[in-house]
């Protein structure tokens, strides 16, 4: 007596219940482990009306096999991509940090030599200003002490900002070049498929 088995589309079934459709149906079914198993199934009916639903190789172990070994071989292919990746990015960081410590030591080491020239100058003029006798060459020394500044201050603030820029093109380089790399093998992936 043979069963009629049932369409089913993905359906989780108690692995007990699989093998007796199993015994009058042809199909597909994985057994995913824990005491169930998912299939497609189509079988024939004791008037012979069933169909198969999906056409594949009459040996089923080999089309698992193939299955498992081409899923095994992605799974460690991108296991290798995400560690080459987290590696790539921990070197980009490591130059990062050494490259931005560098800038801005660079930056600290200008911003102190402003500071001391700007104290030299403005103790030039306050010698300057006290050896005046008048009360028109004191305002004169205090217009070319203001104008000086003035100077000092436009030109510390360009040598600051050009190496600010400096040190934020310099430290994401290696940001950037990673970024590069990555969209390059998206790119590549993205083609082969």
């Amino acid at each position: 007596m043979a069963v009629k088995a049932k369409k089913i589309k993905k359906a989780a079934l108690p692995a007990k219940k699989l093998q007796r459709a199993a015994a009058n149906a042809e199909g597909i079914w994985v057994n995913t482990g824990n005491g169930a198993a998912i299939g497609i199934i189509s079988g024939n009916s004791s008037s012979g009306t069933g169909r198969r639903l999906l056409q594949g190789p009459k040996d089923k172990t080999a089309t698992m096999e193939t299955m498992m070994t081409k899923g095994k071989a992605q799974m460690d292919r991108a296991a290798q991509d995400a560690a080459s990746f987290g590696r790539d990015n921990a070197e980009a960081m490591m130059k990062f940090g050494q490259t931005f410590a560098k800038g801005f030591e660079e930056i600290m080491r200008e911003a102190a030599a402003i500071a001391q020239t700007s104290a030299e100058k403005q103790a030039q003029f306050v010698k300057q200003a006290m050896s005046t006798k008048t009360l028109n060459e004191w305002a004169e020394v205090q217009n070319k002490m203001a104008q000086a500044n003035f100077d000092d201050f436009m030109e510390g603030a360009t040598k600051i900002s050009e190496l600010s820029v400096k040190l934020l093109t310099e430290s994401f380089e290696p940001f950037s070049n990673q970024m590069n790399e990555v969209m390059k093998k998206a790119g590549a992936g993205i083609c082969a498929a």
